[in-house]
């Protein structure tokens, strides 16, 4: 997290550990001192294969309130049947 004046921007790694295609959902709220929510944003990552990572970034406003940032992952769908598949070979005809 880096404050800039009016601004704070952050930037995230998501990982996907899994085996299988993930479609994940990342939250970033930035907390007061109080832990207030101040402002929500939220990335819906479509397609994130198994082993590889994503990065999610963006800019906050209230630059001067924020304590803290909460960041929540959904891991979302995981599905191999989402991965392309090769066409099937071609069977002579009889």
């Amino acid at each position: 997290m880096v404050a800039d004046g009016d601004f704070v921007t952050y930037g995230i790694r998501v990982h996907n550990p899994g085996s299988a295609v993930a479609f994940a959902e990342v939250t970033v709220t930035a907390l007061d001192s109080s832990v207030t929510p101040l402002e929500t944003k939220q990335e819906t990552l479509a397609f994130l294969a198994p082993g590889a990572d994503a990065y999610v970034g963006d800019m906050l406003i209230h630059s001067s309130d924020i304590a803290d940032l909460k960041v929540t992952t959904d891991p979302g769908d995981h599905r191999h049947d989402q991965i392309p598949k090769s066409p099937s070979p071609l069977k002579p005809s009889s």
